[in-house]
């Protein structure tokens, strides 16, 4: 089935190894594959995550690895399949030492369902 595939990943660093992965290891895949990887990240300029909404060269397909900033804020006209990890970070605050930081933890199941 022809079309994109979008990955909801917890962060940058799993999506820096994903895309590295799927770049730099083809062997992973079927030699015959042809991807596009595009990174939906805050991090990412603005000018390379419209990439995400352009269609793919022929014979290609489109892959993109997203936070969940592609929940509820875009449209990926032509995703076809969803691949979700389960897992996404959020801000916690520790009242003890005063500090605030990301934390990996299991997606919310609205948070699943609004992903597909």
């Amino acid at each position: 089935r022809d079309g994109a595939v979008l990955c909801f990943m917890p962060g940058w660093e799993e999506i820096v190894a994903s895309h590295e992965a799927l770049v730099n290891h083809p062997d992973v895949l079927d030699r015959s594959s042809k991807l596009e990887v595009h990174c939906l990240h805050s991090a990412v300029p603005t000018s390379q995550q419209q990439q995400v909404f352009l269609p793919p060269s022929a014979g290609h397909r489109k892959v993109v690895l997203a936070t969940n900033i592609a929940e509820t804020s875009i449209t990926i006209d032509d995703c076809v399949f969803v691949v979700d990890c389960g897992r996404a970070k959020r801000m916690t605050y520790d009242p003890t030492t005063q500090i605030s930081s990301l934390e990996t933890g299991w997606a919310a199941k609205s948070n699943v369902k609004q992903r597909t």
